[in-house]
């Protein structure tokens, strides 16, 4: 989608704003119907005046008029220090003044999102750097603390608002959040994490799950046994053995050959073998085998063994790779126009879990970054414009 231009805005608001004649009207709403930036750009004013008239109205109590009057109304007390400023004027006028001091302090407190602490986790043992970028960083790379293997970044934001952002691994190798849920990829098909939470709930902390400290309590518990006990080493190679069977079964159904599905099922147990669990990875085979069948279910395997030999634990490095499959399919679904639809298929084949995964010179990262430093300054531009439209509905109101 190309940005709007200021010319191209100002008409979306006047159209908002029923500032438009009705040819203007006709003429402004067959563009937008051709318009997907438009559109987007048209929801937004309307869900931001949305949020606008839900700001509730502070009412004055019933009687403060009285007991303002009926203090006006009681002899006045001249003292010498007042004067003649000790008068019932000059009161109300005080008191007006006080008045709108203590109105104009509250709306400046609670307009004013508080900001929360959020930590960034990944566990990367065998990675040599871990950094992050993103709006919160200026998009320049910011060094993440290291400490068995989990590597931890925290930094304030302010919530009710979206953050991109991505991790750099080794200095070369752009991912994505593989514990964030939300995820987007630009037109150059990259792709970015997004952060978006409440405070009050939690919702986009970082933290290490229960799930999480299980799985890695039952890697160290099954080394253990099985050097103690060779038997129920063997004995554990059975349900890898049911998975990648019914992997098998999958492959062969979604209609590849039987040398692919043997060559499938060959990565996906050296997977298994560096940490892969049997859940991620039915979901990455699974989800790459409805878009693109074998050879893009190839390539997801490919970009996970490729991000474990740069230092990423294994289950992470296959939810970063179903993540990305599972974010270029939602964007082809909601894809707006026919071109977008087969941009995202074809660079999904090209670029999104390709076999020769793109490892970034110092120049190509730099230049990376800066692309997206512009592009979020512009967000930010359009969220100041926003901000003043939404100021003047609420003037408006009052």
């Amino acid at each position: 989608m190309e940005p709007l231009t200021e010319q191209q805005e100002k008409g979306i608001e006047a159209y908002w704003e029923g500032r438009l004649s009705p040819e203007e009207r006709t003429r402004l709403e067959k563009w937008l119907e051709s318009s997907a930036s438009g559109r987007d750009y048209l929801r937004f004013l309307e869900k931001m005046a949305g949020k606008a008239k839900a700001v509730p109205r502070l009412e004055p109590p019933a009687d403060l008029a009285d007991r303002v009057m009926e203090k006006l109304a009681a002899p006045p007390n001249r003292s010498r220090l007042l004067g003649t400023w000790a008068t019932p004027r000059w009161g109300l006028a005080l008191l007006l003044v006080l008045l709108v001091s203590i109105g104009f302090f509250y709306h400046q407190a609670t307009s004013q999102a508080p900001s929360a602490e959020v930590t960034l986790n990944l566990h990367a043992p065998g990675a040599k750097s871990v950094e992050v970028a993103g709006d919160f960083t200026g998009w320049k790379p910011a060094p993440l603390a290291s400490r068995d293997g989990w590597w931890r970044f925290k930094v304030k934001l302010t919530p009710d608002r979206d953050y991109q952002y991505a991790f750099i691994l080794n200095g070369n190798v752009l991912i994505l959040d593989p514990h964030q849920p939300q995820a987007v990829r630009d037109r150059r098909g990259d792709f970015y994490s997004v952060l978006s939470f409440d405070p009050k709930d939690g919702q986009g902390m970082k933290k290490i799950s229960a799930t999480e400290k299980a799985r890695r309590s039952g890697k160290v518990l099954a080394t253990f046994f099985s050097i103690l006990l060779p038997t129920a080493a063997l004995a554990d190679t059975a349900p890898v053995a049911t998975a990648l069977s019914h992997l098998q079964q999958k492959a062969e159904k979604a209609g590849l050959s039987a040398s692919q599905s043997k060559a499938l099922v060959e990565k996906a147990g050296k997977l298994e073998e560096e940490g892969l669990t049997d859940a991620t990875l039915e979901a990455l085979v699974g989800e790459s085998l409805s878009l693109g069948k074998g050879k893009l279910a190839q390539k997801a395997l490919d970009r996970t063994g490729f991000l474990v030999a740069q230092g990423l634990d294994a289950e992470e490095a296959g939810k970063v790779a179903l993540k990305e499959v599972e974010t270029t399919r939602k964007q082809k679904e909601k894809a707006l126009d026919q071109d977008m639809a087969q941009t995202l298929a074809s660079g999904l084949k090209e670029h999104a879990t390709t076999s020769k995964p793109l490892v970034l010179t110092q120049k190509e990262m730099a230049e990376k970054l800066e692309q997206k430093r512009e592009e979020w300054e512009e967000r930010s531009e359009n969220q100041k414009r926003i901000q003043a439209i939404q100021n003047d509905s609420l003037e408006q109101h009052k």
